[in-house]
């Protein structure tokens, strides 16, 4: 972050002894440290919630993308059968409904069978 060499540190304690003197300098250098400590504690922990955050939209992201990726084969089955419903319905709709009884071979009932057994022979 800074460059600060040996006599750029040998030159600021100098000063600050001549400035503060020599009996209260150890207890300003500790109170210096402790706040160099806690502003670097405070960087830190803005870093780590800094990534944390950028991890969590990243995870966000790969979910999203993920759940598009699951859904498109999901809306495609569910169109092709929507599209196959639809055309069942379109060919139920146009059987004709006034179709003579019995199956849609022609065949007579088994009632029309027995009848016409039972009915006399005409001669």
């Amino acid at each position: 972050m800074f460059d600060v060499g040996f006599w750029e540190l040998a030159v600021i304690g100098l000063v600050a002894l001549m400035v503060i003197g020599p009996e209260r300098l150890p207890a300003v250098a500790r109170t210096a440290g402790l706040w160099v400590g806690r502003l670097r504690r405070v960087a830190g922990s803005f870093r780590e919630d800094l990534e944390r955050e950028l991890r969590t939209d990243d995870l966000k992201r790969s979910l999203v993308a993920e759940r598009d990726a699951l859904a498109a084969p999901i809306r495609e089955v569910a169109d092709e059968l929507r599209s196959t419903v639809n055309d069942a319905a379109a060919e139920v709709s146009q059987v004709p409904t006034d179709a003579p009884q019995g199956d849609s071979t022609g065949a007579k009932t088994t009632s029309a069978v027995t009848e016409s057994r039972s009915a006399p022979p005409n001669e």
